[in-house]
């Protein structure tokens, strides 16, 4: 019976997760086919990749991680266009950027965990986890 609670509440874990996940998602999404393109201004560039910079747009100030769209070429100050949609403020994207391939891509990897972890609370015989001592494995 222990081991169908510890596999139902991973289960249920990554089934509530989406919710959130999947809000973001929607948020992209629009901001993606309805979002027009704006022009920001850079006041922080982190010093390496992935980091975070900071940008100005209707006189607040907002903050997007940036990995593979990093240029060392950028410097506060400098303009930057990025597709906004009014209503969706914290979700600014590149003007190039597609996150629907990565944002899928993560809600089938939880939903594929999610159904495993249920498929093995319904099982007859579910797999057993084991508890490892402080000092050192059980044997």
């Amino acid at each position: 019976m222990r081991t169908r609670i510890f596999w139902g509440s991973f289960a249920l874990i990554a089934f509530l997760l989406l919710i959130p996940i999947g809000i973001s998602f929607y948020n992209d999404w629009r901001v993606y086919n309805y979002g027009s393109i704006v022009k920001t201004k850079l006041v922080a560039v982190p010093r390496a990749s992935p980091g975070y910079i900071k940008f100005q747009f209707d006189d607040r100030i907002y903050s997007k991680r940036i990995s593979g769209y990093f240029k060392q070429s950028l410097r506060a100050g400098d303009t930057l266009q990025l597709k906004f949609l009014n209503g969706y403020e914290g979700h600014f994207l590149f003007a190039d950027e597609n996150p629907l391939s990565w944002d899928i891509s993560v809600i089938i990897m939880i939903l594929f965990l999610g159904g495993a972890c249920l498929y093995y609370t319904f099982k007859k015989n579910p797999p057993t986890f084991k508890v490892v001592k402080k000092n050192g494995f059980k044997k």
